[in-house]
């Protein structure tokens, strides 16, 4: 249960934040992926059983859900907001927890901020903008992607042409995000999201500038990376990449589990944010299997 929100102003952006759990335990950062279309309310109700142990920070980030459309929409300015944020609420060091898109961002901070970081914490996201066309590729040649090969490119691409546009292309890749497919689950998700097109469009098209190959082998913050072996849009071989070049880390691939996994494996992943956070999962280039990670 959300225990406190409000709208805080950071860089002349009107943010929502909402905070749960204990105010004097370690803070866990939350950082939503999808900008133009996710917000915190997925994480809220993933990671409320987390705050009896920690301090719960999760924020919609300026563009997205009940946040303000106040440009620009750029890594750099995100990352500054985050930043602000941590300044504005007086927290010392944080863990940082970024999914997908949240996850590009993640890794952009530590390469700022590492002196403010306990913990990392990237789940289902890479550390390059080229995944885009295998991403494509695996819409196409999945029989649950409902769009032409013109609009894959249109939304991968940054170039949707309003909010009535956007909910209409995600709505045919939405089937693509859980390994079971359910109709009625799906059609209650896009009633509920904010669709802010221009975030999108400007997030999408400055990927072809993201690329943290030459950042992530200098950042020394322990590192967990999550990935599902089934995951359409950020392969599990995404999550190998960054654990390459990262030699404080570890990878833990979750088995029959897709993009969504923290939904599909909430129990077994909130095991595994407590257990690395205590320092009991090794890191030093380690790669677990999830159904046994806890368990070395």
């Amino acid at each position: 249960m959300i225990e406190s929100e409000r709208y805080m102003e950071i860089n002349g952006a009107e943010l929502y934040v909402a905070r749960m759990g204990m105010d004097h335990a370690r803070t866990i950062v939350f950082l939503h992926g999808g900008p133009g279309l996710g917000d915190s309310r997925a994480d809220i109700a993933t990671f409320e059983p987390l705050a009896k142990d920690f301090h719960l920070v999760f924020l919609d980030l300026r563009g997205s859900g009940k946040s303000s459309e106040t440009p620009p929409f750029t890594h750099e300015q995100w990352v500054e907001d985050i930043e602000q944020l941590r300044s504005s609420l007086g927290l010392g060091k944080i863990i940082l927890h970024g999914s997908s898109y949240g996850g590009f961002l993640a890794q952009e901070y530590a390469a700022c901020y590492s002196a403010n970081l306990e913990y990392l914490l990237l789940n289902v996201t890479t550390l390059d903008g080229t995944n885009d066309l295998k991403a494509i590729d695996n819409a196409k040649a999945s029989d649950r992607c409902q769009l032409a090969d013109e609009d894959l490119q249109r939304l991968f691409s940054g170039k949707v042409e309003s909010n009535e546009d956007f909910y209409r292309l995600y709505a045919g890749i939405l089937p693509l995000y859980m390994t079971k497919f359910n109709a009625e689950r799906d059609q209650q998700k896009l009633k509920q999201i904010h669709f802010h097109y221009e975030t999108h469009n400007a997030a999408f098209r400055g990927l072809v500038h993201y690329d943290m190959s030459s950042k992530l082998p200098h950042i020394e913050t322990p590192t967990l990376i999550t990935a599902g072996e089934l995951d359409w849009i950020t392969p599990a071989d995404c999550a190998k990449q960054i654990h390459t070049h990262m030699p404080n880390s570890a990878l833990v691939i979750f088995h029959g589990s897709g993009h969504s996994l923290v939904r599909e494996e909430s129990s077994l992943y909130l095991d595994l944010v407590k257990a690395f956070t205590e320092g009991r999962v090794e890191t030093a280039n380690r790669i677990y299997d999830s159904r046994r990670v806890l368990h070395v």
